[in-house]
This record gives structure tokens, C-alpha cells and sequence, in this order.
């Protein structure tokens, strides 16, 4: 955060950087610069390349600072990819005298993270599900409480030290200072999930170009998060091969004839492919052939989600269904893809609630960054901003649990 209270958020996608400038209002937040470049360097979430991902973050930000007519100088990072991992603990401490304290709260955190974490990772969230006091469960603030045993449960969120390192080094390469690493489908939530349908139970499934990132909340709390290594450039990869035509002529094809069902589609109806190489012949192909290429790498998608779901006993908790998001949502036809493959009720979900620039953003495709952006303006409110230090020491998991009694308070 700069000194007039300027916040920034970065989403660094396998198919684009974006970069998004807010400053504090009266009513909120306004957004008040947007910068959106090709990512380079980025692979399935991960940085491949630190310079050609620096380059391409540098320019992001450029155009977000001239049309702020600020400096960008400190982020709010999204990070995804299947490295990351998140895992389900408990912790409980006995009340001395009979109830419960904040030093309380913080010995059964630390009695639950506690667990062995190898020493290639870092813990990157610490996430409160619920508190029990002599075993009365679905306590979500138990300070100032009576009883004489405090248990929680919580889920510890790590990624891959490197992975970190170098999308902090990026980030540095390209004159940026990061304040804050935060799991991406976090923040998308943040943008596009309402306080009901969290409270209710409801599974979101980001789908970004690389990866999609799945978050299942209940009870306002987070159950569970995973990643799965399938996205858009997958499905546009799939055209590609399948209508031989170049990767830029697949995307095109697929944001404009494309759909996730069969019944959007006529075999009468045919559109012209660019051929692959120069020399080639412009070829006429049916919609309905297009969504026949599409359709089986959607349904795996959506197969990898129901399956996870199915496995870790979640599908009971979503009463208010799934919203999907992110760039890849957008498929015609697929949120009935969705409701016939999952059974449960679909929506689609657009960042919403900011001012300023918000028309340029309220997109599925930029929910992260809207996420993140509201991220950093809590954390502004709050006034603790540093610089993010990839390293196991003791200061480390101390700032995550600061950020665990954040989230509780």
C-alpha cells in the first residue's frame, strides 16, 4: 500500500497478467487503473521463464499506472497451480480458567499446525473452519466463552517454496514489492460468492486458462480447495489439433462459435477455419463438429470435480449449488453441462460491489484480481503490510495465525 492509501493487485494467468489499481472512497473501493498484458513465461499457473514473466507483468503494470496516474510500488500476488496442497487439522488446549481467551485460540492453532510440513513447502493460509467448547461443534467465534476443553479445526494451505521464489522474483524483476501471496480461488470467491451461498454450502470452480480452482465453503467457513491441471488452453489446444489451425485461430474459434453442448449447434451451420500453415486452404467446418472437440475436455473438467467431491463427502454440504468463473466460464451451454453432470444447480459468477472502473472488470475472467484487490483493501484497513519472505522460520506461521484471528474477529 503507498502512503495514499493506493492498493494493487497482480493475477499472474497462463494467458494473461493483470494488473488493477484501487483507491479508498467514502462508499468503498474504486478502481481506479486497470492493466491487462499476454502472459509469458507462465505455464499451468507456474512460472516457467522469471524474465519473459517479468516482462510481461512490467507492462501490465505500465498501463495500469497510466491510467491511474499513480506508482505502483507493492502487491497483492494470486497463486495457483497443483502444487498447492491443502490439508485438514485439529487442535485443542484446556481452558485454565474456564474460559476462553485469545491466547486460548492461539495455543489450539498452534497445536494444530503443528503437523509435519516438509521443508520444500511453505504455509501459505491458515483457514478457521470451526471451533468446539466440551464438544459443542459449529462455533464460529468462541472468545469470551465458558467451558472447560477448546478444540479446532482448521486447513493449512502450502505451496511450493520455489514456485514462490519465482513468482516473487518476477515480481521484484519487474519493480514490484510482494505484500501478500494469496491462494487464487480465495480470492475469487471474495469477488463472486455471496455471505448466503457460503453460508449455505457452495463449490466454486475458477476455470482460468491453465488450471481450475476449486474452493467448497459451508457454514461461511472454507471445507476445501484443490486444483486441477485442466483449463481453456487445454480446450483451445484440443481445437487446434482436431480443426488443424493454429492455436491463435483455435481461440477465436472457440470464444465464437464454441459451446459445451451439442443442442446450442446445427450441422447445417458451418464457419470458416484459418488453415495452419500459409499455403493451405481455408476449410468450412460444421458448430456442431467444433462442440463435438469441445465437449470431452469440458466433461473432464467436470469429471475431476465431481469426482473430488464425491471422494471427500462435500456434495452434501453445497446447498447453494456451484458458481463457476474465471475466463473459460464463459463456454456457451456450459452451466448445463454442469447442472446434468453434477446434479446440482449452476450459476455463473462476475466480480461485482466496487466502483470506478468496474465496468471494464465485472468479467468472470477477472475475478482473482478483483478478489485480490479486495484483499489488499482490508489489509490497508488493517495497516500490516510487509514484504513477503519465502523462508520456514517461526515469524512466518506467526503472520498466518495474525491472519487466522483476522479472519475470526
Amino acid at each position: 500500500m503507498s502512503k495514499n492509501g493506493i492498493v494493487a493487485a497482480l493475477d499472474v494467468g497462463t494467458s494473461k497478467i493483470t494488473v488493477l489499481v484501487g483507491q479508498p472512497t467514502e462508499e468503498g473501493l474504486s478502481i481506479i487503473g486497470v492493466g491487462v498484458h499476454p502472459s509469458k513465461g507462465v505455464k499451468d499457473g507456474v512460472v516457467l521463464n522469471i524474465e519473459e514473466t517479468a516482462g510481461s507483468i512490467r507492462k501490465a503494470v505500465e498501463d495500469a499506472e497510466l491510467m491511474a496516474d499513480v506508482e505502483v510500488e507493492s502487491v497483492f500476488v494470486g497463486i495457483s497451480g497443483t502444487h498447492i496442497q491443502c490439508t485438514p487439522a485439529k487442535g485443542e488446549v484446556s481452558l485454565s480458567d474456564g474460559v476462553v481467551k485469545r491466547q486460548d485460540v492461539s495455543q489450539a492453532v498452534d497445536v494444530a499446525t503443528a503437523i509435519t510440513v516438509h521443508s520444500d513447502r511453505e504455509i501459505i493460509h491458515i483457514l478457521p473452519v470451526e471451533f468446539a467448547i466440551d464438544g459443542h461443534r459449529g462455533i464460529k467465534e468462541p472468545i469470551g466463552m465458558s467451558g472447560r476443553k477448546l478444540e479446532v479445526r482448521v486447513l493449512i494451505i502450502t505451496a511450493m517454496q520455489t514456485h514462490i521464489k519465482n513468482l516473487i522474483s518476477s515480481c521484484r524483476r519487474a519493480g514490484l514489492r510482494v505484500s501478500e501471496a494469496v491462494l487464487s480461488s480465495l480470492a475469487s470467491s471474495d469477488a463472486v460468492l455471496t455471505p448466503d451461498e457460503k453460508e449455505l454450502g457452495v463449490c466454486l470452480v475458477d476455470i482460468g486458462g491453465g488450471t481450475t480452482n476449486v474452493a467448497v465453503f459451508h457454514g461461511g467457513a472454507v471445507e476445501g480447495t484443490f486444483e486441477i491441471p485442466l483449463g481453456g488452453r487445454h480446450i483451445t489446444r484440443d481445437l487446434a489439433a482436431g480443426l488443424r489451425t493454429t492455436l491463435a485461430e483455435a481461440e477465436r474459434v472457440k470464444k465464437e462459435f464454441g459451446s459445451a453442448v451439442l443442442s446450442n449447434t446445427r450441422k447445417d451451420e458451418e464457419v470458416e477455419i484459418a488453415p495452419l500453415y500459409s499455403t493451405g486452404t481455408v476449410q468450412r467446418v460444421s458448430r456442431r463438429h467444433i462442440a463435438e472437440i469441445i465437449i470431452p475436455r469440458t466433461e473432464e473438467i467436470l469429471e475431476f470435480v465431481d469426482e473430488h467431491l464425491e471422494k471427500n463427502g462435500l456434495r452434501s454440504l453445497l446447498g447453494a449449488g456451484v458458481v463457476l468463473t474465471g475466463g473459460s466460464s464463459q463456454l456457451p451451454g456450459l452451466p448445463e453441462l454442469a447442472e446434468e453432470m453434477l446434479g446440482l444447480p449452476v450459476r455463473i459468477g462476475s466480480p461485482s460491489g466496487l466502483s470506478g472502473l468496474m465496468d471494464v472488470v465485472d468479467s468472470p475472467s477477472h475475478s482473482t484480481s478483483v478478489g485480490l484487490l479486495l484483499a489488499a483493501y482490508r489489509q490497508s484497513a488493517l495497516g500490516d503490510f510487509q514484504d513477503v519472505k519465502v523462508a520456514r522460520s517461526g515469524a512466518g506461521v506467526v503472520k498466518k495465525i495474525k491472519r487466522f484471528f483476522e479472519q475470526i474477529l
